[in-house]
């Protein structure tokens, strides 16, 4: 009996297979191989269920396209490269955030957002 947290494997592997099949490829093992080990070391429950449902791997490489992606999509519509992979990383990897980040961590920052944010505090000179 699958638990309420366990992936649909079928699923997963359709995914992993599209991402393999795509024009740019499966992520690098390094990066791969650097997520897994992020995992174990903050989240060691989740990481030992994706484990024992022999999806490991291919979690964490669907994880990596799909920051990736996302990434690409906000750099197209003018973030800035480093905003953008913090944003996707945030997002699809499963990360925990550093201590600092997390009182931002609602907030939209976005070209659109920030420019509302300058607007608020010239308002306030």
């Amino acid at each position: 009996m699958n638990s309420e947290n366990d992936l649909d494997k079928a699923r997963v592997m359709r995914w992993y297979q599209e991402i393999e099949e795509s024009e740019t490829g499966l992520p690098s093992q390094g990066r791969v191989r650097e997520l897994i080990a992020a995992w174990k070391e903050q989240d060691p429950a989740m990481h030992n269920r994706l484990r024992k449902q022999g999806l490991l791997r291919q979690w964490a490489t669907i994880c990596l396209a799909s920051a990736d992606e996302e990434s690409d999509l906000l750099i197209k519509s003018g973030w800035s490269p480093a905003d953008a992979m913090a944003e996707a990383s945030r997002e699809h990897l499963m990360l925990e955030e550093p201590e600092d980040e997390t009182e931002d961590r609602d907030v939209e920052m976005g070209p659109e957002a920030l420019g509302q944010r300058i607007r608020e505090a010239q308002s306030l000179i």
